[in-house]
């Protein structure tokens, strides 16, 4: 048995939560619950990888050892600690941010009806189809961090670290979106994603083809030390993020005000990926960020598709995949939704549904004629306000010949995929699952970790 890792997570609502993992052989093993309550088991049998024999063969033991190491990684990205360690509370100014830190999200759907009654208080700034990032400035250093992992990319964008170093004065961190060119088609998307996944020498050499990535400004939490999310409205905030002066490859996102109408008619003519609608009096307050590992959405940003106002076109989101044809039953066909995350612990111990008491069945499905023994479907699923793992359904249109091939590895899983669909379910409305109507694949997120799929609605 391997030594026992045991964290703790502070700050969440109710009492503190305990997770605990070690390795026993080639399983692993973890509980997880609140302190002093029930803890729910969960046990992993990750298996060998590669070819026994060569160099990249690893065994089961020594797999299971990595697994543990990842899954410790991750729970300290979100805001865990040893039990005898202090808990991370504040920005302290001296180095990139702790990859813990989150800073608050656009709620993804807003209420049937309420951009539209609402409009006239609401500002807009435009969301462009690229990849967020956080960059602080501390004192002559230039941080330039991702949002999921909080990896510093800054060798990637030398030419943006000097241009921030202008634009913002030490003790600020601003929120931008990262983007080739005008960041407003798939195709700009797809350019970025290929930056961010090549090392820092290989992602200078590509953006000298095309002149440099740009760099757009839509938050500004902090400015001189002072955190200005906290008192002031978003009104405010977007004044204040106006007035940043602009260099060749940074500027500010504009703000639009306008009726629904007009603001669907401004989407529909500029192409952008969509808006962000803030609630003009509205203010983040202690909402703006956390340590936990994942965002708050508070009621003062909503996000505006363009999908959403294309008539019937449709929408796109974000869900974890999963993909192991031959493990054990992990969701029913019923697609039943679980209330609590015992209830899932449960349901998979047991092998059964405890909702619908059907047995339960692998991710994923395999491929079929000269796609044998490769991806056929993969199965979705996206988390709820109370951290339960939701199944939604699954998705094979839109997976193409190579993805079915470089994707039929169940070690690349889980994973943060975009799906899109025509319409959807949900339980909390009285569908009877949560089911996508028509959805397709449309690619898998780079830049987004699989546990910020949260989906308040369900």
């Amino acid at each position: 048995m391997s030594k026992l890792v045991e964290l703790i997570q502070h700050g969440g609502k109710g009492k503190p939560r305990i997770w605990r993992i070690w390795v026993e052989g080639d399983r692993v093993f973890t509980e997880y619950g609140s302190q002093g309550g029930k803890m729910v088991p969960t046990e992993d049998v990750p298996g060998s990888k590669g070819k026994k024999g060569t160099k990249a063969y690893i065994s089961p033991e020594e797999q299971a050892a990595l697994v543990m190491e990842r899954k410790v990684k991750r729970q300290r990205a979100r805001g865990y600690v040893g039990l005898d360690e202090e808990p991370v509370s504040d920005i302290e100014w001296d180095g990139p941010l702790p990859s813990s830190l989150r800073f608050a999200k656009p709620i993804n759907n807003a209420p049937k009806g309420f951009l539209e009654e609402n409009a006239e208080k609401i500002l807009w700034t435009p969301k462009k189809n690229g990849m967020c990032h956080l960059v602080t400035r501390i004192g002559p250093r230039i941080y330039i961090q991702t949002r999921d992992k909080m990896h510093d990319v800054g060798d990637w964008f030398p030419h943006l670290k000097r241009e921030f170093f202008d634009v913002m004065p030490s003790m600020s961190i601003v929120m931008a979106e990262i983007v080739v060119g005008r960041g407003r088609t798939k195709k700009d998307f797809l350019a970025m994603g290929s930056i961010s996944r090549s090392k820092a020498e290989r992602a200078q050499l590509i953006q000298r083809d095309n002149g440099g990535v740009n760099a757009y400004i839509f938050r500004v939490p902090f400015w001189r030390g002072v955190h200005l999310e906290a008192d002031v409205s978003c009104a405010g905030l977007l004044e204040h993020m106006a007035k940043l002066p602009e260099t060749e490859h940074i500027s500010a996102a504009p703000v639009f005000q306008g009726n629904y109408k007009e603001v669907c008619k401004e989407l529909l003519k500029r192409r952008y990926e969509g808006f962000v609608g803030y609630l003009a009096k509205g203010v983040y307050g202690d909402e703006s960020y956390n340590f936990k590992g994942r965002e708050d959405r508070p009621k003062v940003a909503w996000k505006l598709r363009l999908s959403q106002v294309q008539g019937g076109r449709a929408t796109e989101d974000d869900f974890v995949a999963c993909w192991n044809p031959a493990g054990k039953g992990m969701h029913c066909s019923s697609s039943c939704h679980y209330p609590s995350t015992g209830d899932q612990s449960e349901s998979e111990s047991l092998g059964r549904c405890g909702v619908c008491k059907k047995k339960l069945v692998p991710d994923g499905t395999w491929g079929t004629g000269r796609y044998m023994e490769k991806v056929g479907s993969l199965s979705l699923y996206q988390y709820d306000e109370e951290g339960v793992s939701q199944y939604i359904g699954d998705v094979s249109s839109g997976l193409t010949a190579a993805d079915k091939t470089k994707l039929a590895d169940p070690e690349l899983y889980p994973l943060c995929v975009r799906v899109s669909y025509k319409d959807r379910d949900y339980v909390t409305d009285g569908g009877r699952s949560n089911a996508l109507a028509h959805p397709t694949f449309e690619g898998v997120r780079k830049d987004k970790e699989w546990t910020e799929c949260v989906n308040p609605d369900l």
